[in-house]
C-alpha cells in the first residue's frame, strides 16, 4: 500500500515549480488572480525576499504541492491513503476532493495572512530527545510559556513560544543532553496556544465553505487518525493550535499496511523523518484508540468514488462516458457552455457538452480544439447539436466538424424525430466486436419533452431514412446493416420547465410516463441493450435531484444552474442578476427558432423590459400583415428602445444574406422580431450595461431554487461558483437524502 505525502513550511525553495508553470497556465492565470500577484515571479524571481514570509510562503507551497500533483497523477494511479504536514494537509484535503484548487488557495492564503499576524514568538526544534523526556523537562524547569509545536519523529521534536523563552530553554536542553537544539526561522509560535488569537477569525472564513467527504482517506495532523466530512472544519480551525502528530501519522499508516511514502512537491524533508521513524520504531499508540472508535468500520482503505453510489442512476451510464457521476451539465448556446466550463467539468468526473448552438462553423471548431487543449485523452466531453428545421443542411455541416475532431458524444437538442445527421453520426462509430455484436462508439444523447418523440427515439431507425443516405454515399453498406442493430440513441433526457426553449412540461408526471414507456419497449427485445432516460429542467436543488432519481431516473442534468458559475462565459452583469434571481422572476417569451409553431423561451423577467417588448413584437407580428402597416409612432419607439437599429436595416441585411425564395410581407416583420431575440441574447453575453433592460437571459426555475439552496454561504456570491464545486455539492447532498430513503430505492429498483 501507499501513500501520498505533501510537504509544509520550510520545503519552500527560491526556482521551485519553474517546470510546471507553463504546463499548467491556467491554474497560474487564477492563482495570481486570487492572490493579486504573479505567483510565477514570487516562486522564480523572488526579488523581494518575500518567499520565507509565511503569508506568500504557504501560497506558494500549495500551489506548487498542487501542480506537482496534479503532473504525478499524469502517469502514476490514486494511492491510498493522504498525508500532509500542517499546510501540506491542505493539499491532501485537494487531492482528496474535499474542495477545489481555488478553495484550497482561498483558504492557505487567508490561513497565512492570520498565522503572520501573530508575531513575538518562535519555533526551535529538539533533537535527540523523546516526547514524554522533553514534557518532563518543561515542567521540571517550570517553562510553562513554551509549548510541543511537532512531534516529527520519536526523537525530533518542534517546540513553540515566546522567544526569549525559547533562549533559555535553549540551554536547559543542552545541558540535559539533547544531540541539538536549533532555532528555527519562521515568523511565529505556529501550532501553540499563541495561535488562539486568530484561530476565531479563521473559524469564521472556514464555515463560509461547503466541503466534500475525503473520496481517499487522509490522516489528520490534529489526532493522527482519519478525517470525516463531519470533521473537517473542526480539523482545520484546531489545526492552527494543536501539535503536528507527524510520527504518529505514519506508525498509524505502517500499521495499516503502508510501506511506500511517496513526497509529493519541493524537497525530501518529509522523505528524511520517514526514514527515521521507520528505524526507530516507536510504540505502536494506535491501537487502544482503534479499539474504541472503532475505526476499521468508519473508513476502508482507497474507497473508490463509485463505490457508494449504486443506488444512485445508472451505473453504465458513467462507465459509457467514463465518468464518475450520473449527472451531466447540460449545453448553453453560444458558447457559454465553455472550453473552460467543459475541461473543469470532464476533469472532475462529469459529463458535460460544448455550447456549440448558434456558432458559426468555425467558431465550433475553435472551442473544439481550445477544449481539446485543456484535456488529457480519455477526459470525457461531447457538443451540442440543435436541430435547424429550416436548414438541415447546417445540421449536417455541424456533424462533419464532430467527426472530423472526434467527438463522440453529442447532446441533440430541438428535434422532434429521427434526422439524417444523427442517423450519419450514429453510423461512422460503429463497428463489430469479435462476437458479431455491434458497439456503437459516437453517443447520442436526445433531449425532449414529448411521449411520441420518445417512442420515435426508442424505435428503430426508418429504412426510409438509411437509404438515401446510403445511395448518397454517405454511409457504407456495412454501417447500413450495423444501424437495424442499435437505437438511434443511447440516452434520453426528460425535460421539465427548464430555461430557454421550453414545453413546460411537468417533469414528476413525464418522467415516470416515458420510464415505462422504455421498459415496455425494452420487451420487445428490439435491440440487445437499454435505452437510459435521464432527467433535466428543475434541477436546482438536491431534492429535487432526488426526486428524479426515485421516480427512475438514470442520470440528471442540469442547465440553468450553470450559467451563474465563474467558467460560463456570459457577462459579469448576467452573472450578477442570475445570483439574485428567485423561484418567480421568469417569464416566457416566443421561441426565435419556432415562431411558426408558438414555441416558447423562458427567460429572466426581473428588472427587464425585455420579455414584455418580445412579447409586444410578437403581438404586432399577429396583428399586422407587413412591416409598412405598423404606424410611424410604433414603429419609431421600436427602434429606438428595443432595437438600437432601422427595421429597414434588418430587412435589408436579412434579404442580403438569405437565399430563401419563400419571402413574404409577413415574414419581414418576423425577422424583425427574430432580430429583437437573438441580438438580446448578444448583448446580456457581451454585457453591454446601457441595455441591461433589453438582455435575454435564459434561465428556469431551478436557478432560484438553487439561490435558496446556498443562500448564506461562501456559494450565494457566483465569484465562488465553481462549476464543479457545485456539481460536486449537489450530487453528493443528493447522494445522502438517497443514503436516507434506500428502503424506498431498494423496492423500484430496476
Amino acid at each position: 500500500m501507499e501513500a501520498y505525502m505533501f510537504p509544509g513550511q520550510g520545503s519552500q525553495k527560491k526556482g521551485m515549480g519553474e517546470e510546471l508553470f507553463t504546463e499548467y497556465a491556467d491554474y497560474v492565470r487564477v492563482s495570481n488572480e486570487i492572490l493579486g500577484y504573479s505567483i510565477e515571479d514570487l516562486c522564480l524571481n523572488d526579488e523581494e525576499s518575500r518567499l520565507q514570509l509565511t503569508q506568500y510562503t504557504q501560497p506558494a507551497l500549495y500551489i506548487v504541492n498542487a501542480l506537482t500533483y496534479f503532473k504525478y497523477c499524469q502517469e502514476n494511479e490514486e494511492p491510498d491513503y493522504l498525508i500532509g504536514h500542517s499546510l501540506g494537509e491542505y493539499n491532501a484535503l485537494l487531492a482528496a476532493d474535499v474542495f477545489n484548487f481555488e478553495t484550497g488557495l482561498k483558504l492557505v492564503k487567508k490561513r497565512g495572512e492570520l498565522m503572520s499576524r501573530v508575531t513575538g514568538g518562535g519555533m526551535a526544534a529538539v533533537v535527540g530527545m523523546s516526547h514524554s523526556k522533553i514534557k518532563t523537562i518543561l515542567e521540571d524547569h517550570e517553562l510553562t510559556s513554551i509549548d510541543v509545536a511537532n512531534i516529527n519523529t520519536p526523537s525530533q521534536i518542534v517546540l513553540a513560544g515566546p522567544r526569549e523563552d525559547l533562549l533559555q530553554a535553549q540551554t536547559i536542553f543542552e545541558n540535559s543532553g539533547s544531540k541539538l537544539f536549533l532555532s528555527l526561522k519562521v515568523s511565529g509560535p505556529f501550532h501553540s496556544r499563541y495561535m488562539e488569537k486568530v484561530q476565531g477569525n479563521y473559524k469564521e472564513y472556514v464555515d463560509n465553505f461547503l466541503f466534500n467527504e475525503p473520496r481517499i482517506p487522509i490522516i489528520s495532523n490534529v489526532d493522527a487518525l482519519p478525517y470525516a466530512e463531519k470533521n473537517i472544519k473542526s480539523n482545520l480551525v484546531e489545526q492552527l493550535v494543536s501539535s503536528v502528530k507527524w510520527d504518529q501519522t505514519v506508525q498509524y499508516l505502517m500499521e495499516k499496511g503502508v510501506s511506500e511514502f511517496k513526497e509529493i512537491g519541493p524537497g525530501s524533508v518529509l522523505t528524511g523523518l520517514v526514514t527515521k521513524i521507520k528505524s526507530e520504531k516507536p510504540e505502536r499508540v494506535h491501537q487502544l484508540k482503534e479499539k474504541q472508535i472503532a475505526i476499521s468500520d468508519q473508513v476502508s482503505t482507497k474507497q473508490s468514488p463509485v463505490k457508494k453510489r449504486v443506488l444512485m442512476g445508472d451505473q453504465k451510464f458513467c462507465e459509457d462516458y467514463n465518468v464518475v457521476y450520473p449527472y451531466v451539465a447540460g449545453s448553453m448556446q453560444k458558447g457559454i457552455s465553455s472550453p473552460q466550463l467543459v475541461s473543469r467539468m470532464s476533469q472532475n468526473g462529469f459529463l458535460s457538452f460544448l455550447g456549440t448552438a448558434s456558432l458559426k462553423i468555425n467558431e465550433i471548431e475553435d472551442i473544439i480544439l481550445d477544449t481539446k487543449r485543456l484535456l488529457r485523452d480519455g477526459q470525457s466531453f461531447g457538443c451540442n447539436l440543435s436541430a435547424n428545421l429550416h436548414n438541415p443542411q447546417k445540421e449536417n455541416e455541424i456533424i462533419e466538424i464532430f467527426l472530423k475532431y472526434n467527438i463522440n458524444s453529442i447532446e441533440a437538442s430541438g428535434f422532434w424525430a429521427i434526422s439524417s445527421s444523427l442517423i450519419k453520426f450514429r453510423a461512422k462509430g460503429l463497428h463489430r466486436s469479435e462476437s458479431g455484436k455491434v458497439i456503437a462508439k459516437n453517443k447520442i444523447l436526445v433531449k425532449l419533452s414529448r411521449c411520441e418523440t420518445a417512442v420515435e427515439f426508442m424505435s428503430e431507425i426508418p429504412q426510409s431514412l438509411i437509404d438515401p443516405l446510403l445511395k448518397k454515399g454517405e454511409i457504407t453498406f456495412d454501417e447500413a446493416k450495423m444501424l437495424e442493430e442499435v437505437p438511434i440513441v443511447d440516452d434520453i433526457c426528460v425535460m421539465g420547465d427548464s430555461g430557454g426553449e421550453s414545453s413546460l412540461a411537468n417533469l414528476s408526471l413525464l418522467l415516470p410516463t416515458i420510464v415505462k414507456l422504455r421498459n415496455e419497449a425494452s420487451k420487445e427485445n428490439i435491440f440487445d441493450r437499454r435505452i437510459r432516460i435521464g432527467a433535466g429542467g428543475g434541477i436546482g436543488t438536491p431534492e429535487a435531484a432526488s426526486i428524479a432519481f426515485i421516480l427512475g431516473a438514470d442520470f440528471v442534468l442540469t442547465g440553468s444552474i450553470n450559467q451563474c458559475t465563474v467558467e460560463a462565459k456570459t457577462s459579469d452583469l448576467v452573472k450578477d442578476i442570475l445570483q439574485n434571481i428567485d423561484l418567480h422572476d421568469l417569464s416566457y417569451v416566443p421561441s426565435a427558432n419556432d415562431l411558426e409553431v408558438r414555441g416558447q423561451t423562458q427567460v429572466v423577467k426581473k428588472g427587464m423590459f425585455f420579455p414584455a417588448r418580445a412579447n409586444k413584437l410578437h403581438d404586432l407580428l399577429k396583428q399586422y400583415k407587413k412591416v409598412s402597416e405598423i404606424d410611424f409612432k410604433t414603429k419609431e419607439l421600436i427602434e429606438e428602445r428595443y432595437l438600437n437599429e432601422k427595421i429597414i436595416n434588418i430587412i435589408q441585411t436579412n434579404e442580403h444574406q438569405s437565399s430563401s425564395s419563400r419571402r413574404t410581407p409577413k415574414s419581414q416583420i418576423q425577422e424583425v422580431l427574430k432580430f429583437y431575440l437573438k441580438n438580446t441574447v448578444q448583448l446580456a453575453i457581451k454585457g453591454e450595461a446601457s441595455q441591461k433592460v433589453n438582455f435575454n437571459i435564459y434561465c428556469g426555475p431551478a436557478l432560484g431554487a438553487f439561490n435558496r439552496w446556498i443562500k448564506g454561504t461562501e456559494l450565494e456570491n457566483w465569484r465562488n461558483r465553481n462549476i464543479d464545486v457545485i456539481a460536486k455539492k449537489l450530487i453528493t447532498e443528493t447522494e445522502k437524502i438517497l443514503e436516507e430513503r434506500s428502503p424506498l430505492l431498494e423496492t423500484i429498483q430496476r
